[in-house]
């Protein structure tokens, strides 16, 4: 009995979870909360580095003609970074450029407009989106 009262001991004064001061409990659980906080701020920053990346591509595939593939592009910026207002106005002027040049059934023929009253709804909307988004609707 006293070699377990003795190991016992000896667990506690070597940080043995089983054994934690109140103190340790909750500096590894602060300790915890700012591992995920860190962990999500990295994770939002890579979901707008990666939507730059996506807005690039889409404007350099709306440069080459390619309007559906910048309309994927566009979408996936927007879907990575929603508050990011220019993704989803590049996204509603790309699917407006395919209502103009392309035969559509009626269903899409007002996702444009949907888009761009979207984009008017934001907050904090830059005063030369909302005018390029209220001249399109």
């Amino acid at each position: 009995v006293a070699g377990n009262v003795s190991g016992a001991y000896e667990g506690a004064m070597s940080g043995s979870p089983l054994f934690e001061t109140t103190a340790q409990i909750q500096a590894r659980e602060e300790a915890d909360v700012l591992s995920s906080r860190f962990a999500r701020a990295a994770a939002e920053e890579a979901a707008r580095e990666e939507a730059k990346a996506f807005n690039v591509k889409g404007l350099v595939l709306n440069k080459e003609g390619d309007v559906r593939g910048a309309l994927d592009c566009f979408a996936r910026a927007h879907e990575l970074d929603p508050p990011e207002h220019k993704y989803l106005l590049s996204l509603a002027n790309m699917q407006q450029k395919i209502e103009l040049t392309e035969v559509l059934p009626g269903s899409e023929l007002q996702k444009s407009r949907e888009l761009y009253e979207k984009v008017l709804a934001q907050p904090g909307l830059a005063p030369h989106m909302q005018g390029m988004a209220s001249r399109a609707t």
